[in-house]
């Protein structure tokens, strides 16, 4: 065998290696585009996943939240309530005390004129 003959075999022997690590290369190339695709999967669902479970939790807080709100604001209406009854009952005794001094003072002209009222008779009659 002559110089030619070797270096053809060299030549050959390099392109079949070459060859199985360009097949090799592509091989994992196909490995890691499937396996990029699979991980981009999952990442992507759950990320999906996480953002729903925010969004219920959320919700849920919301609702407890305007829940307890409203109770708050249940209390206050009927402290107001109350705070207004205590202001109007004040109010309430007062017009009482006056309306008594009133009466009693109407009963007393209403007496006045009733012990005039036969002197005035008279008087009419007189004239």
């Amino acid at each position: 065998m002559g110089a030619g003959a070797q270096d053809d075999i060299n030549v050959l022997e390099l392109l079949l290696k070459i060859s199985e690590n360009v097949s090799s290369i592509k091989t994992d190339m196909a490995n890691f585009k499937e396996t990029y695709k699979s991980e981009k999967d999952n990442l992507t669902t759950q990320i999906c996943d996480a953002r729903n479970d925010a969004k219920m939790e959320l919700a849920s807080a919301k609702s407890a939240f305007q829940l307890e709100l409203d109770a708050v604001k249940k209390v206050q209406e009927a402290q107001d309530k109350r705070i207004e009854a205590l202001e109007h009952a004040d109010d309430k005794k007062d017009a009482k005390k006056w309306r008594i001094v009133i009466a009693f003072i109407l009963t007393a002209l209403g007496g006045f004129l009733m012990s005039y009222a036969l002197n005035f008779i008279k008087f009419v009659l007189n004239n």
